[in-house]
């Protein structure tokens, strides 16, 4: 290696020469070689008295012939010469180039020209001669030219930044979210010099990450208006996360020539590259065009990936339009999502909603739901909505669990009482066979529809706007979903079949059409069934129905004269279903005092103390005795039956007392089904007799038989409401001594009545 003051004397010794000839033609003779005056008027145009050229005249006038001539190229020959030289363009190895640009016989290039490379102007932060920051002394040429004597084009940035000189005051390493930097042990100063290069090859800051004060570009995040896509830590783009690396360069991949030093690659941070990694060749392996399909807004909406080969820089620019700050915007995603499912700042499943599964908290991303990139309509809703009770009660940062959110509301049962649950299982849509499919088919167009249930038919046409009730308080039709509605459609704004509640439904799973024809012919007067259109597997037989029963109870020109079962009745259709009482069809076909003894009471009203549900756990045996109505008032010598044969008899006694019938002046003090004995005497000729308390009255007391055999009650009102619409009961106005008291009483002779007991 040549020494730096050789190749200083070798690079300048000539313009000194130059300068000498200079002066000795403008005095018009040679000069002597050891003239002190000569040297002090030389020094004027050329220094010579001092420095690299303070050598013999000879060395540059040739052996004194001629001061007028001066040779550089003599020490400072062309191959050590021509590297300080790269990249000017004027550069000649000649002694006349050398002149031009070293008139004072100095190696320092100006700071303009420098400027090509590398700012060291005053004004610059690495000023030449300035004072430097992170080492002692001041800025020279060999502060950064290491090698300049043998290869000036070798940088080391690294002697001054060192890695321990790169941190604050607090100790917080100022690329600290810059993973390109790198530094290799033991120590490569010109490799992560070249690192240094291509971000600050202008010897600025391009952009402010974390620790940075002054910055080309401003903070790299969206405080920063002109630029505000966010690297910061904690969002997607984290370059501080070093267990996902970020580099800079990841997205800055496009690189140009440095504007003076020919072979050295700087960063283009103008341009970014979004496709390194979302791109199906990329390494997050995203195929775009279906990630955004249907994207439309803002305007234009989403560009299409160029094909073929990989997309130009320019491509990414149409990323940051939707995603300026490197995210997702929710009202984006929502303004294209609504025709999809709602996600909505408002909606249950707003984009970035934070909710608690489990002890888990989830954020509501893209990836929660579409757990399948490659195939958006393959949804998964069980990750978040699980099958039964382990995320609690439904609430705004609670996901419901299925059981939670449909209990009381959504029957579980099918035909015949059959154990039917549409959220029993889990997992993604997959091909129509995941748990997540059936959850689309009710909730495809959002999943807490609160007032569904209790609305459900008043939005259609076919019920007139009428409520078909189908939660709890419905025993008739309290079901699964698709026992009525079987038919899928899916709509051309979503992606999986769901339910077609505004078109189909079909109710001959539950009401076989064979029978429900025949029924309908049998009421009185007949009703016409037309089976060409209640047929099986018709997915809108219901329409049929529907022009009868809007609410899905009985007609609205259907009359239950023999029985009450209003709204605000005990045996209303919330309470009990058709068929609790008529266990089939002839029980109410023909004239209906045909049919008492087929009505089942015994089915719901038993002797069983455990009975609750209908009987608050009292017996029936337990409810007809002692002060209430009397002793076996059932009028069944051997007792009562619940089953086979003889509960036909027992059903039919019910409905001589029950049959709907008690009512008049009474109805404030009973109900049309029981009247309270308490007030009988208020309301009777037996007026202050007190038949219910057998010491006041022992003999009409109803806690007894009357000798005859007949129970007190019969004894009195014997006779049956004849021409009413309820003839198979008692006619409780009627108890008069010719119709009844005769039974205990006699009048003999033609004298003063005697009253015998018998």
């Amino acid at each position: 290696m040549v020494p730096f003051a050789t190749a200083l004397r070798r690079l300048f010794l000539p313009l000194l020469c130059a300068a000498l000839a200079a002066s000795a033609c403008s005095r018009g003779a040679d000069l002597p070689p050891n003239s002190a005056p000569d040297r002090a008027a030389h020094d004027k145009h050329f220094p010579i008295a001092a420095g690299p050229h303070a050598v013999d005249c000879n060395a540059c006038h040739g052996n004194g012939e001629s001061f007028k001539t001066f040779d550089c190229v003599g020490c400072h020959a062309q191959a050590p010469t021509a590297p300080f030289h790269a990249g000017v363009a004027s550069y000649r190895w000649a002694s006349a180039s050398c002149y031009s640009c070293h008139a004072r016989g100095t190696g320092t290039i100006s700071a303009a020209a420098h400027e090509t490379f590398f700012p060291i102007a005053n004004t610059d932060t690495h000023a030449l001669g300035g004072p430097a920051v992170h080492a002692p002394g001041n800025f020279q040429c060999t502060s950064c030219h290491s090698s300049i004597g043998s290869d000036p084009k070798q940088i080391d940035c690294t002697a001054c930044h060192t890695q321990a000189q790169m941190k604050t005051s607090a100790g917080v390493a100022f690329h600290e979210a810059v993973p390109d930097l790198t530094w290799p042990a033991p120590a490569a100063p010109l490799t992560t010099s070249l690192l240094c290069l291509r971000c600050h090859a202008d010897s600025k800051v391009p952009v402010q990450i974390l620790v940075s004060t002054t910055s080309t570009f401003g903070k790299h995040d969206p405080s920063n208006a002109a630029l505000s896509f966010n690297v910061t830590a904690g969002t997607p783009h984290d370059t501080a996360n070093r267990t996902r690396p970020m580099a800079c360069q990841t997205c800055h991949s496009v690189s140009a020539p440095h504007p003076g030093v020919p072979g050295l690659l700087v960063a283009d941070f103008s341009q970014r590259t979004c496709t390194a990694c979302h791109l199906q060749t990329g390494t997050l392996a995203q195929d775009l065009d279906a990630l955004h399909a249907n994207v439309t807004s803002p305007a234009p909406g989403y560009t299409k990936v160029p094909s073929p080969g990989p997309p130009p820089p320019d491509y990414s620019r149409t990323c940051v339009l939707c995603h300026a700050n490197g995210q997702i915007d929710p009202s984006g995603v929502a303004l294209n999502h609504a025709n999809f499912f709602p996600i909505a700042a408002g909606d249950s499943h707003a984009y970035g909603k934070v909710v608690t599964v489990g002890a888990t908290t989830v954020t509501v991303a893209c990836s929660t739901c579409h757990v399948d990139a490659a195939n958006r309509k393959n949804v998964e809703c069980t990750t978040c909505h699980l099958q039964s009770g382990t995320s609690g009660t439904p609430g705004p940062t609670v996901a419901a669990d299925q059981t939670t959110a449909h209990k009381g509301k959504v029957g579980i049962t099918g035909a015949g009482g059959a154990p039917d649950n549409l959220w029993l299982g889990t997992g993604p849509v997959g091909t129509g066979a995941g748990e997540s499919a059936n959850c689309l088919k009710c909730h495809a167009a959002d999943a807490q529809k609160k007032d569904f249930v209790a609305a459900h038919g008043a939005a259609s046409a076919k019920t007139g706007g009428v409520v078909f009730a189908i939660d709890a308080a419905n025993k008739n039709h309290f079901v699964s979903c698709d026992q009525c509605h079987l038919a899928t459609v899916t709509n051309p704004n979503r992606k999986n079949p769901e339910f077609d509640f505004a078109n189909n439904a079909r109710c001959d799973l539950c009401h076989v059409p064979a029978t429900i024809i025949a029924v309908h012919a049998q009421f009185q007067p007949a009703v016409a069934i037309d089976p060409a259109k209640y047929t099986a597997n018709n997915s809108d037989n219901a329409s049929q129905c529907l022009s009868c029963h809007a609410n899905g109870g009985r007609s609205a020109n259907f009359t239950h004269a023999f029985f009450p079962i209003a709204a605000s009745d005990k045996h209303s259709s919330g309470v009990a279903r058709c068929a609790d009482c008529h266990a089939d069809s002839s029980s109410y076909s023909g004239a209906p005092a045909g049919n008492v003894s087929k009505i089942t009471c015994t089915g719901c009203h038993d002797d069983s103390a455990s009975n609750t549900k209908n009987q608050h756990g009292l017996t029936t045996t337990a409810t007809h005795l002692g002060a209430k109505v009397g002793r076996d008032i059932w009028d069944v010598p051997g007792g009562t039956s619940y089953s086979g044969a003889s509960a036909a008899a027992t059903n039919t006694l019910c409905l001589k007392c029950h049959a709907g019938n008690i009512g008049g002046a009474v109805t404030s003090l009973s109900t049309p089904l029981v009247f309270r004995l308490s007030q009988h005497d208020a309301h009777c000729r037996m007026n202050g007799r007190d038949i219910a308390n057998p010491a006041s009255d022992v003999t009409h007391a109803v806690n007894r038989n009357a000798d005859n055999g007949v129970n007190i009650c019969f004894a009195c009102h014997n006779a049956l409401a004849t021409g009413t619409t309820t003839p198979w009961a008692t006619d409780w106005s009627v108890a008069s001594p010719t119709a009844s008291c005769v039974a205990c009483h006699e009048h003999q002779n033609n004298g003063a009545p005697t009253v015998t007991c018998q």
